[in-house]
């Protein structure tokens, strides 16, 4: 935000506006050193051996970005902001879990962004998070300039099947064990 002083914020003052945490994920993305980049949200459990090979590779050979989705009911968090022209149909992706080319199209979609986030551009947006202002930026500027978003198929990184979780007490120390089903193997 205009006239934000970040080394003089202790963040005792709850009147003042900070950027948005999800400002800083975007600007960690644009960071990367790397030809292909595999983001993962730390609350993300990753299934298969595989998932990042098969998205650093395969996915990443038919687009830019790979990105699971759609997210249920997120289009309703971008309110009265979207609009017909904006395409309605066009899924709302997850940034949990992100692929992506180190490439001048893609760093811009990821500035544009993040630049958009900072200034709150979007007010009337419900939640003002990463995923809301990828897509804002996918579908109004980027995607009609060659940006290729590819969603990832809900079995990649979603259960089919309700976990099934049974907690226990040993030794003082409480232990967590859940089931996982994806297709025919379980987790």
């Amino acid at each position: 935000p205009s006239g934000y002083d970040g080394d003089a914020d202790d963040g005792s003052d709850p009147s003042l506006h900070r950027p948005s945490v999800f400002a800083f994920k975007l600007s960690a993305l644009l960071q990367t050193e790397f030809e292909r980049t595999f983001y993962m949200d730390l609350d993300v459990f990753v299934l298969s051996t595989e998932l990042v090979f098969r998205l650093l590779t395969s996915s990443l050979r038919v687009a830019d970005v790979v990105m699971p989705g759609p997210v249920p009911g997120r289009h309703a968090k971008l309110g009265s902001v979207v609009t017909a022209e904006d395409g309605l149909g066009v899924p709302l992706l997850c940034s949990c879990l992100m692929a992506y080319w180190n490439t001048p199209k893609v760093l811009a979609w990821l500035h544009d962004a993040a630049m958009e986030l900072m200034q709150a551009k979007h007010p009337r947006v419900l939640r003002q998070g990463d995923q809301e202002y990828l897509w804002l930026a996918w579908v109004r500027v980027h995607a009609s300039r060659g940006l290729r978003v590819l969603a990832m198929p809900e079995e990649y990184y979603c259960p089919w099947k309700v976990p099934r979780i049974e907690t226990s007490r040993h030794s003082n120390v409480t232990s967590l064990r859940a089931d996982i089903r994806v297709g025919q193997l379980v987790h």
